[in-house]
């Protein structure tokens, strides 16, 4: 059984990145990592094997990614030029 803690960033990083994760600095209180391509932050205290095992877990099982709840943001349509009347 996997911790709440890793668990949540497992599904974060599952979302986002390649389970063949590596550090690649450290910050503050948490890591940086990468998986080749793109980055992600994860907390401090977390133990990496445990959260790459849990992300091998969750593609094995094959549950379904979790999409953004955010709706796309709609662009508006351009304003129309006002039109400057200069006095002649």
């Amino acid at each position: 059984m996997v911790s709440r803690k890793v668990a949540r960033v497992a599904r974060r990083l599952d979302r986002r990145m390649g389970e063949d994760i590596e550090v690649l600095n450290v910050r503050g209180k948490e890591f940086v990592v990468t998986d080749g391509h793109r980055q992600a932050k994860v907390p401090r205290g977390m133990d990496l094997d445990a959260l790459k095992d849990a992300i091998r877990r969750m593609r094995a099982e094959g549950t379904p990614r979790e999409t953004s709840a955010r709706q796309p943001i709609r662009a508006r349509p351009p304003r129309p030029i006002q039109r400057i009347v200069v006095a002649a």
